[in-house]
């Protein structure tokens, strides 16, 4: 575990760099305004990283507020997951209404979470956005690289990633996560793994991709330089000034990295996670061949618990 961050704190106050576990490197910040970062915002019953300075929320104009991690050394293997909501009344960037993108056009492109290499950059040689809002749909994408071409469909042969845009609900609480795992072989070659995890209202959805290449052959060499060491969420708001009343809020911020960064524990409402409408991430204390012990909050100490180990087998209601 690198990172983990209920973002537990006090409306209005600035975001402390000290995580539940691990600790963020700064802000990521682009702004007109000279006002205050990421700021918690208070909402449902417990507080979030706001992704827009509340300070100017009702304003037509283009800023973002976010929270940037580095990690200590390059990886291509991680786990990442975290939980959006929109509250009520307010919107995505670009959208007229919640629980709406709004098409193709301009006015409603923005990157959730943006993985780079030090020192960030827009054109980094090697990045990676998931998801991200391209063309009307949520998908893998990066900047100065090509992802795979989009397929259709999902499972085994699939070559695409991709996310439902109702899972922007104003009301509900959404759960985004994903695995990558790199296979550095030989160039060209696929990356072993990509796995995702949505909660989009009540629908829990769990894919395995296996054909996945969201790393291909870049303009910083070949495949042997797919590492990452820094990841930014949110990534990017947009690029008009034409928003108003745009603030998405995230919470349970979750980076493992490493070969067995998918082993996690997840607690949820029903007894498998299909049929729950309610999930959570949680890091554990301890975890042996024989033991794993885990101190979840009460929000998220509910009735079931399952494990995913570091293969992706999923083993419910344990």
């Amino acid at each position: 575990m690198a990172l983990f961050d209920r973002a537990t704190g006090v409306d209005g106050q600035s975001v402390s760099l000290v995580a539940d576990i691990g600790q963020w490197t700064g802000e990521n910040t682009q702004t007109f305004e000279a006002v205050a970062g990421a700021k918690y915002y208070d909402f449902g019953g417990r507080t979030w990283i706001t992704g827009r300075k509340i300070e100017s929320v009702s304003l037509n104009q283009k800023d973002l507020t976010g929270m940037r991690f580095e990690h200590s050394q390059k990886y291509n293997q991680f786990f990442r997951s975290w939980r959006m909501v929109i509250p009520t009344g307010y919107k995505m960037p670009g959208a007229t209404a919640a629980n709406s993108k709004d098409g193709t056009g301009t006015n409603s492109i923005w990157k959730m979470d943006w993985h780079s290499l030090r020192p960030y950059s827009y054109v980094a040689d090697n990045d990676l956005v998931i998801p991200t809002l391209v063309n009307g749909a949520l998908n893998v994408s990066g900047n100065a690289i090509t992802p795979e071409a989009v397929g259709t469909g999902s499972g085994s042969g699939n070559d695409k990633v991709s996310f439902s845009y109702s899972a922007l609900s104003a009301v509900n609480e959404n759960l985004f996560s994903y695995y990558c795992s790199g296979d550095e072989s030989s160039p060209g070659a696929k990356d072993a793994t990509i796995e995702t995890v949505q909660q989009t209202n009540s629908t829990f959805l769990r894919t395995i991709h296996p054909n996945c290449d969201p790393w291909a052959t870049g303009p910083g060499g070949p495949p042997t330089e797919r590492f990452l060491d820094t990841f930014l969420c949110n990534g990017w708001m947009g690029n008009v000034a034409s928003w108003v009343d745009v603030l998405p809020l995230f919470a349970d911020q979750y980076l493992a990295v490493g070969p067995n960064c998918a082993a996690r524990i997840y607690t949820h409402d029903a007894p498998t996670l299909a049929g729950s409408t309610k999930v959570y991430l949680v890091p554990p204390d301890t975890w042996t061949s024989t033991e794993i012990t885990f101190t979840p909050k009460d929000y998220e100490d509910l009735t079931y618990r399952s494990v995913v180990t570091a293969d992706l087998t999923l083993m419910e209601n344990v």
